[in-house]
């Protein structure tokens, strides 16, 4: 009962960004061919749903029993023997409240799990050519070395000749995309054939290439949509049909599209469905085009399905392919036809790209706005004005330090008008900074899980400035209503002293970042950049002074564990949460026995995550 350890109700956002990672699991174990695995998959994300809506001492039980056999079963041979369906028949009884007949013969779920190191394949001829180019630029640099005082026209030279090495260094990244799409239309054929259609799929990458981070991250997505086209677009009725997977290079992006020519979404279904679950009101339904009816497919549970398959019904797909699309610096868009079928094209940047952005600050941190989508720059009449009239038209007027997680000014004078299609917004802030020409990267774990911060680039001042993607900035702050207020605290809660946190990185973006998560929870917050600075903050205000510490694990001089063996050596009780890349079972077993009282992967939290773990870390040592 640990996973439950000190929780009294149910973190909703975070049980469903649990529940859509079960049925990623259980979409990528069928498409393996473990079928075992995937059946007892499915059980355990009934008896998760099941345990979401009691949320009563039993339900947890059996939840956690069936996730402790499919742990077990993951160290097992996974192929359809007399093990895999012998822990599958133990989930299937765990989860119908009955006795298992017999423990299946599964390993020990806490020994050693061993790793993979990720792998490119790179031709030879890029190697040798990149190798080339880095040697012409050694000798260029030492050349103007050996000059003494370069000239302008030799370091623009130099400038050039790095932008161009860099470029060809990130492009020995690329991997081509089409096994993947082979591979999704082969397990689209086989579900095809389990439910009685003929299906046909045609693939079309030509040629297109892709980072390999990308691809990696795109595969569950993908899946989604192949598995949705398999169950929604076509019906037994209807004995055969055509399954599109195709990637299209379009300059510095490529398109991902999933198209069938099923049966089609119709929007009048959408909206009865949104009125009848409550998503919209019925005059809100009415208003709404077609395209955007369309959209609330990607709305968090949203499902057209009134009954739950092995594939789809419980609204948890669509949602993570557009978060993990725009995490990545892209968008996803979907169109469908009655009777004619219905398409999903996903747009990503091939992984680096160079394009011009608008700098702005906020509080200390440079965010860069992509020019592209930049329609105007306007002066507002007054701070806080929540529309701007253009050429007769109303357009809305959001903070872009509050769309992006941080306090608002009180100078936000400018307004940056945002065109994306036919429609435009505005965004308010205190300054621009200026214009760059920028090297677009995708954001590493840690800063694209705050939802909107896609890519990141380098200025040639070597500051870093995040790149947000245009889309989750629209969706996530534009298009909803501006904020309010934050309420007066009541009596009781004015007297409650605040929690105090010691947040340790070595990161200062990343630093900063959950300093502000923790603030905006209510924490009191001490930042330190590294162990050491986090032992003298110790020294200088008592063992006492905290609450709780969040530290990274990777650090330089005295890394996270380190950190840890250091406090528990002094005696200092203080609660410790590990906030970390690593997550082999090894790090954690560490972490555990030198006293770590919480564990966060960088690639997997969001706020609510990293506040309720911290949170608990609190409460239970108290």
């Amino acid at each position: 009962m640990e996973l439950f350890a000190g929780v009294t109700k149910p973190d909703e956002e975070l049980l469903r960004e649990r529940l859509g990672a079960w049925h990623t699991f259980k979409g990528e174990s069928r498409m393996l061919g473990f079928v075992a695995l995937a059946d007892a998959v499915h059980a355990t994300e009934d008896a998760l749903h099941a345990c979401s809506e009691s949320w009563d001492a039993q339900a947890r039980e059996r939840s956690v029993r069936a996730m402790r056999v499919v742990d077990g079963m993951l160290e097992g041979t996974l192929a359809d023997g007399d093990d895999a369906r012998a822990g599958r028949d133990t989930v299937l009884a765990i989860v119908r409240g009955e006795e298992p007949a017999a423990a299946p013969n599964i390993a020990d779920p806490t020994g050693p799990r061993p790793g993979a190191q990720g792998m490119l394949e790179v031709p030879v001829v890029q190697v040798d050519s990149f190798c080339e180019r880095l040697e012409e630029m050694r000798a260029a640099f030492g050349r103007a070395c050996a000059d003494g005082a370069a000239s302008p026209a030799t370091l623009q030279d130099l400038h050039t000749r790095i932008d161009s090495l860099a470029v060809e260094a990130w492009e020995l990244r690329l991997a081509p995309v089409e096994p993947l799409l082979t591979s999704l239309a082969r397990h689209a054929e086989e579900l095809s054939r389990e439910r009685g259609v003929e299906l046909r799929t045609v693939v079309d990458a030509e040629g297109a290439a892709l980072d390999r981070r990308f691809l990696d991250a795109l595969a569950s997505p993908l899946l989604h949509l192949a598995r949705n086209a398999v169950d929604h677009g076509f019906d037994r009725a209807r004995q055969s049909g055509i399954l599109r997977f195709a990637a299209l290079a379009r300059g510095g992006t490529i398109e991902l599209v999933v198209a069938d020519d099923g049966r089609g979404v119709d929007p009048v279904h959408l909206r009865s469905v949104a009125v009848e679950r409550g998503v919209l009101s019925r005059e809100s339904a009415a208003q709404l085009s077609d395209e955007d009816a369309l959209d609330l497919l990607f709305l968090p549970g949203f499902s057209t399905r009134s009954t739950v398959s092995d594939l789809s019904g419980r609204g948890l797909g669509l949602d993570v392919v557009r978060r993990v699309v725009e995490g990545l610096g892209g968008s996803v868009g979907v169109a469908s036809k009655l009777r004619e079928g219905t398409s999903f094209t996903l747009v990503l940047p091939l992984g680096l790209a160079r394009e011009r952005v608008i700098l702005v600050s906020i509080h200390g941190t440079v965010f860069g706005i992509g020019g592209r989508f930049v329609d105007r720059i306007e002066r507002l009449e007054q701070v806080g004005q929540t529309t701007l009239r253009l050429e007769g038209s109303a357009v809305p007027v959001r903070s872009l330090a509050e769309v992006l997680g941080f306090s608002a000014t009180d100078d936000e004078s400018i307004a940056l008008v945002l065109r994306v299609g036919a429609r435009r917004w505005a965004l308010a802030l205190s300054a621009i900074e200026g214009e760059s020409d920028v090297t677009r990267r995708p954001a590493d774990a840690a800063l694209s899980s705050f939802g909107i911060v896609g890519a990141s680039a380098v200025l040639d001042d070597g500051r870093l400035v995040l790149l947000p993607g245009i889309g989750a900035l629209v969706r996530v702050g534009v298009e909803s209503p501006p904020r309010r207020a934050r309420e007066p605290a009541t009596r009781s809660e004015a007297a409650r002293p605040r929690l105090r946190a010691l947040v340790v990185d070595d990161s200062p973006i990343v630093r900063d970042l959950i300093c502000e998560l923790l603030v905006s929870a209510d924490f009191s917050v001490t930042p330190a950049d590294g162990g050491i600075a986090a032992l003298d903050a110790l020294d200088t205000l008592g063992d006492g002074a905290f609450d709780v510490i969040v530290s990274d694990l990777e650090m330089p001089h005295v890394d996270g564990l380190e950190l840890l063996r250091r406090i528990r050596a002094r005696r200092c009780p203080t609660p410790l949460v590990m906030v970390t890349t690593r997550g082999s079972l090894e790090d954690r077993r560490r972490a555990s026995e030198l006293g770590a009282n919480g564990y966060v992967l960088k690639t997997e939290f969001d706020e609510g995550q990293l506040v309720g773990t911290v949170r608990r870390a609190v409460a239970e040592a108290r």
